[in-house]
């Protein structure tokens, strides 16, 4: 009997995903983060779309359809609009690209833990080493400072790393 309710389902799942195919879809497999797939899982429960409806969102420029459904104003998302879409070439989309929201933030007294936010966030909108200028730059326009000066690419690096061990010390990272 198991054996039967097997085959069916492999060929109702094989009838399905020809049926996709024909309609001009196309299937992805991609590996992401951990905390990147939970969001995700998160999204799509309040918002009730489909993965595939979630990507089509977000690469066809319509963010406003993820947004307005789903209720994702918290801090672990990186950015305002609580979307995100990793550029290659970040220089190329500046005007367009997601921009960290620091009004929550005492720029001029950080607090390590703010400061552990701002540096994973960051780190999350220009994830790529070759984007480590972006993101020295991108705190010097913000005015965020580093004790009192200047960021370094040295410093973000090494602060990245601290941040990520403390904020899975207290087991929120």
């Amino acid at each position: 009997m198991d054996d039967k309710a097997a085959i069916q389902n492999r060929n109702r799942v094989k009838k399905h995903l020809e049926q996709k195919l024909n309609d001009g879809f196309k299937r992805i497999s991609c590996f992401i983060p951990e905390a990147v797939y939970q969001r995700l899982q998160e999204i799509k429960q309040d918002t009730g779309q489909t993965t595939s409806q979630l990507i089509e969102a977000l690469v066809m420029g319509k963010r406003g359809d993820v947004i307005k459904a789903s209720n994702v104003n918290d801090s672990s998302f990186p950015c305002k609009e609580n979307v995100l879409i990793h550029e290659e070439d970040p220089e190329k989309h500046k005007e367009t690209s997601p921009v960290l929201d620091f009004s929550e933030y005492d720029l001029q007294n950080l607090s390590i833990d703010d400061r552990d936010r701002i540096v994973l966030k960051l780190h999350a909108l220009y994830p790529k080493q070759k984007h480590a200028q972006l993101r020295i730059d991108f705190l010097h326009e913000n005015g965020v400072l580093f004790n009192g000066n200047p960021w370094t690419k040295k410093q973000f690096s090494d602060q990245l790393s601290r941040a990520r061990e403390r904020m899975k010390a207290r087991g929120t990272y």
